[in-house]
């Protein structure tokens, strides 16, 4: 006698969806570092913003001091928003991994979730006509 089961099912539904479940979701997670550039971003952390660097030769000491404070300001902006753009990409990551986990949760006990309201709606039914007043 067959199995009352049909073993290409299970094979189907908890081997190969979830292994393209997380085939999909690298890939998502690929573009999301590609989006947000976060190598780059760590690589030039304290780079002057836009590459907004004042050289002046042969200056006087004043005025090299104030280059130098408009440099340094240059890089505190730069600074910044490239941790704000890192704080973007931690709250991005933070969104991609609940989806992430609630789909791979879905997809895993959905048969059961079925069967449970399944037979709950059966029962509530079965109740509701018990208890119903003709």
């Amino acid at each position: 006698m067959k199995n009352i089961a049909n073993p290409t099912f299970y094979f189907f539904w908890y081997r190969i969806v979830p292994k393209e479940i997380f085939f999909y979701f690298n890939i998502l997670r690929y573009k999301l570092l590609d989006l947000f550039s976060i190598p780059i971003i760590l690589n030039t952390f304290f780079e002057p913003w836009k590459r907004d660097i004042i050289h002046v030769p042969h200056a006087s000491l004043e005025v090299r001091f104030h280059i130098w404070m408009l440099n340094m300001v240059s890089r505190f902006i730069g600074a910044t928003l490239r941790f704000i753009v890192i704080i973007g990409f931690c709250l991005a990551m933070i969104v991609y991994l609940f989806v992430f986990i609630s789909v791979l949760f879905f997809w895993l006990f959905f048969p059961l979730i079925l069967i449970g309201l399944t037979s709950l709606g059966i029962y509530y039914l079965i109740l509701g006509l018990n208890h119903a007043n003709f």
